[in-house]
């Protein structure tokens, strides 16, 4: 749970306009943590040869709707991630960005998942909580994709 939170904050912390352009972009230096990102809305990140990944998403602080705004502590969510027909939901959890104004949703998957081998395969990958699509980016080269995994494994 803390690479989880750990990621939402950084993904949070990241200016919301103009932090970078849209598009895939991957990092992964040979001594350290690979990371998937497109624009400043979805993020991958895995510590190398780790198996696990965790899969980070801006989303609209509706999902708090029902919180008082002072509350800022993790909420619990099911998380579901997709890739063509293939799909896994897992727990994660969402946090509201102290403004109030935005908010993040993260779960952590095993690289072995089936939704993950379809999206080596396709780069195509969406990420929703409950019904609600956090990440649908433009489908990734399944070549930028398998990059990213194998640093992962």
């Amino acid at each position: 749970m803390k690479a989880i939170r750990l990621s939402l904050l950084l993904l949070l912390a990241a200016p919301a306009a103009h932090a970078q352009s849209e598009g895939w972009a991957l990092a992964a230096p040979k001594d350290g943590d690979a990371t998937l990102t497109y624009g400043e809305f979805f993020t991958a990140r895995c510590v190398r040869g780790s198996g696990q990944i965790v899969v980070t998403a801006r989303t609209a602080p509706t999902l708090f709707q029902w919180r008082p705004t002072n509350n800022t502590q993790p909420l619990p969510v099911s998380i579901t991630v997709v890739s063509g027909a293939v799909s896994t939901t897992l727990r994660g959890e969402a946090i509201l960005h102290p403004d109030g104004h935005e908010a993040a949703a993260s779960t952590e998957i095993a690289t072995r998942a089936p939704v993950i081998d379809a999206f080596r395969k396709t780069g195509v990958i969406q990420v929703l909580a409950g019904s609600q699509i956090l990440s649908n980016p433009l489908p990734t080269t399944p070549r930028l994709a398998r990059g990213f995994l194998n640093a992962c494994r």
